[in-house]
């Protein structure tokens, strides 16, 4: 990754360095970007590759590069130019720390070279600072997020990565507070002499450029996912089980879905469609699960949440929702009390189901829905329903669900039905025959052998 940078640099000398000739004080900025990657003594070949992260933390400079969010996005994105003016912004916000080594960082020129940007900084790399409001009602959601100074820029912009690590802000810092601290936290600069070595494990981040440049596209891939994961389900959704309002809601939340980009955006839209779900007044998720999903979900709103959280949440909706309409689908509708019994019921077999049979004797099926026939009834259709799904290949027979190209693959592997109903074929292999599970409901067996008995007598008389 760093060899590229500095081959492009070379090959693209009179464009990355045509709007900096205007100061003669100070060199092109190809000069500086090559000049910081000579510091690293970072050869990009295979065998020096492990190597990389300690090469590049013996550097301060290259420490402070490496975790600006700006640089390593431009690198990956094989952007010359603005990985250059990134380079230069940083090298002259700190123009007084000399790199690893004792040597010169820059010209003495640049220091008095008329940026004012680098005087009268109100903060250093390792305050804690929040964001006490931000002049755009775009971003009025990042008010009261916290975090770390990593970096500082040109023109007063202050990189900040978040505290629980799932975002980096370049924020202008007149929009931030300092924050005390319970502990100082410095990114061990103390370069004076040249002769103290940084430790790794003081890094906020990742020790080489290319760990940096990973992350950002891990966080791209997540977030891509949990969109996908949202359009799919909405797809699965029939007309019938959401409210009116939604057929002209829709276009414009499936728009604000592909586009949103941050943890808080991606939520908004999940949010907005459980709220326009005709579940009955029910909580989705559903059960004991309720709770915690609410409070990870008002986390992820309020730009607290990570990424991982994000990604539960929408796994969890999903089955939830699957779960609900399998429920709400078949025979004949059922109270919402009685409903909520029957999928109490379900996940406990699904739970049960996966610890051995010793579980499911432990919780028997009527003390679940509370000796309620009406729910035993529910549960027994969601059965039966099970085995018709899993003998066709249309899954959930949802024709909205089947106009899902991106969806198809995912009813036919190992989502749902098939992690739904597969349980319930363990269930029936674990007990082996129907005596030994007797849910109080009767059976199309029973039924039949009451009309059996009914003949006979007939025809004895």
């Amino acid at each position: 990754m760093l060899s590229t940078v500095h081959y492009n640099h070379e090959q693209n000398h009179s464009t990355a360095t045509s709007s900096y000739h205007q100061d003669v004080n100070f060199q092109p900025a190809n000069v500086f970007l090559q000049q910081l990657l000579s510091r690293a003594n970072v050869v990009a070949t295979e065998q020096d590759q492990i190597n990389r992260s300690v090469a590049i933390s013996k550097d301060p400079l290259v420490n402070l590069l490496v975790n600006d969010g700006g640089f390593a996005t431009a690198v990956h994105a094989q952007q010359v130019h603005t990985a250059a003016a990134l380079a230069v912004s940083l090298l002259r916000a700190h123009s007084d720390i000399p790199p690893a080594g004792g040597r010169s960082a820059m010209p003495t020129a640049t220091k008095d070279s008329g940026d004012s940007s680098a005087r009268g900084r109100d903060f250093k790399i390792g305050d804690r600072v929040v964001v006490a409001s931000t002049g755009k009602r775009s971003a009025q959601q990042l008010t009261g997020v916290d975090g770390d100074v990593i970096g500082l820029d040109g023109n007063g912009w202050v990189i900040v990565r978040t505290s629980d690590g799932s975002e980096t802000l370049r924020i202008q810092q007149r929009y931030l507070s300092k924050q005390p601290k319970e502990q100082d936290y410095e990114v061990a600069l103390n370069g004076h002499t040249g002769s103290t070595v940084p430790a790794e494990g003081e890094l906020p981040l990742g020790q080489s450029l290319g760990n940096v440049a990973v992350t950002v596209q891990d966080r791209q891939d997540n977030l891509e996912e949990a969109r996908s994961q949202l359009l799919s389900l909405e797809d699965t959704v029939p007309w019938h089980a959401v409210k009116s309002s939604w057929r002209n809601r829709r276009p414009g939340w499936r728009r604000a879905l592909k586009a949103a980009d941050t943890v808080a955006d991606v939520a908004a839209r999940l949010d907005e469609f459980r709220s326009h779900l005709m579940n009955d007044g029910a909580t989705l998720p559903m059960g004991a699960a309720a709770g915690p999903w609410e409070q990870s979900l008002s986390a992820c709103l309020q730009g607290n949440g990570s990424i991982a959280a994000l990604l539960t949440l929408c796994n969890e909706l999903q089955q939830s929702v699957r779960l609900w309409l399998d429920l709400k689908l078949v025979h004949t509708p059922v109270s919402p009390t009685v409903m909520s019994q029957a999928i109490r019921a379900v996940q406990a077999l699904q739970e049960g189901s996966q610890k051995g049979s010793g579980e499911l004797h432990q919780v028997p099926l009527e003390a679940i829905v509370n000796h309620s026939s009406e729910g035993i009834q529910a549960v027994k259709n969601f059965l039966e329903s099970g085995k018709t799904k899993l003998s066709s290949p249309r899954g959930m027979g949802s024709p909205r669900a089947m106009t899902s190209p991106k969806l198809t693959p995912k009813l036919m592997g190992n989502t749902f039905p098939i992690l739904l109903l597969s349980p319930f074929n363990a269930i029936k292999g674990e007990f082996g025959n129907d005596d030994q599970f007797d849910s109080g409901a009767e059976t199309d067996w029973e039924t039949g052998s009451q009309v059996t008995d009914m003949c006979d007598s007939c025809c004895s008389d």
